[in-house]
């Protein structure tokens, strides 16, 4: 794992060496977090973002949702690797 990105989600090994292919631990953990965003909230909460977003120069909703899911996951694989410690 040369990134922190945890690795990959859904590892396979390739023939009989140990070759990895597929979506990072990272990425699988940020559209976790971004499906929970999008699910659980409501009119206020996307009014909130929305602000959020424009506040800190981002012109989309969307943005400012997709980094929130990556900080997200970026703190689930600190924490991660604490377990690991």
């Amino acid at each position: 794992m040369s990134t922190r990105d945890g690795g990959p989600a859904f590892p396979v090994p390739v023939k009989t060496t140990l070759v990895f292919q597929g979506m990072a631990l990272r990425d699988y953990f940020a559209m976790a977090a971004l499906n929970g965003l999008y699910a659980n909230s409501n009119d206020a909460f996307l009014l909130v973002c929305a602000e959020e977003a424009k506040k800190n120069g981002h012109t989309r909703q969307s943005t400012y949702f997709a980094l929130e899911a990556y900080e997200a996951a970026d703190a689930m694989l600190a924490e991660r690797e604490k377990e690991a410690a």
